[in-house]
């Protein structure tokens, strides 16, 4: 919407819609590993979550300071890497809750949270028209930040049920039984795997 306003142009914010694709396509399967192998992931993902409440209040202020030129390029870059780093959420997530919960309350879990995915995709895409008309863009920015900044406190509260460990992680840390190449290899053919995946799923 901002780029319709700015530019009244249909194909920016095709442009930018893109982005999520692209980002999802490139950036995904190298996330997973950095997920998969991240010691402290809770951190990991209580700062994902400030570092786009951070992005959301640059584009505020990028909206206000800049021409309208350098201001939709400032918010195609900043919409990129905020892509980016939400290709980091859904695998940080998943590393979570094995954490949090039980074995047997993980597959439960799961179900909860596509669930409320949906559910909040179905809801949001319905309000946000409304809230966006009551305090324009600049007020729906300031907004989600707030709930990213809060959601990031949220999630430093929780309390792990283990420490995250795996076998992945003892691999990396052990230096008797690999060299660093053959280390490198293995994250290289996890990145790999994780991009057939992502291709296959995708066709």
């Amino acid at each position: 919407m901002v780029c319709v306003e700015i530019t009244s142009s249909a194909i920016a914010t095709a442009i930018i819609g893109s982005f999520t694709h692209i980002s999802g396509f490139f950036i995904g399967p190298i996330a997973g590993v950095f997920a998969d192998r991240s010691k402290n992931p809770k951190s990991l993902f209580s700062w994902i979550l400030r570092f786009n409440t951070l992005i959301l209040l640059i584009m505020v202020v990028c909206i206000y300071i800049l021409s309208n030129e350098f201001e939709i390029f400032a918010v195609f870059v900043l919409v990129a890497i905020r892509e980016i780093s939400f290709d980091l959420l859904y695998p940080v997530q998943t590393r979570i809750i094995p954490l949090i919960v039980p074995k047997d309350g993980v597959t439960k879990l799961l179900g909860y949270r596509s669930d409320s995915s949906n559910i909040a995709s179905i809801l949001g895409n319905a309000i946000s028209g409304f809230v966006i008309s009551l305090v324009c863009i600049i007020g729906g920015f300031i907004l989600n930040s707030i709930t990213f900044f809060l959601s990031s406190i949220l999630i430093s509260l929780l309390k792990l049920l283990q420490t995250p460990q795996n076998s992945k992680e003892k691999d990396l840390n052990n230096g008797d039984d690999q060299n660093l190449e053959n280390k490198r290899m293995k994250i290289k053919k996890e990145i790999l795997e994780g991009g057939r995946i992502l291709w296959n799923n995708t066709l």
